[in-house]
């Protein structure tokens, strides 16, 4: 009974970890597509004022 007890509670620490390590990757990958975001909106941005820049010339 103690080792079946054992391997219970090592199954529960794997899977918790295994669950933080999960929700690490993705806040790591929520950050980065947000990041991502605000640089080609950025980049976005700044091809239209150059194009109307361009066209008022």
């Amino acid at each position: 009974m103690g080792a079946l007890t054992s391997v219970m509670t090592a199954t529960n620490k794997f899977c918790e970890a295994m669950f933080q390590t999960a929700k690490q990757a993705v806040e790591v990958a929520e950050q980065n597509v947000s990041a991502a975001s605000h640089t080609a909106s950025k980049a976005a941005k700044q091809a239209v004022e150059q194009t109307s820049q361009t066209a008022k010339a």
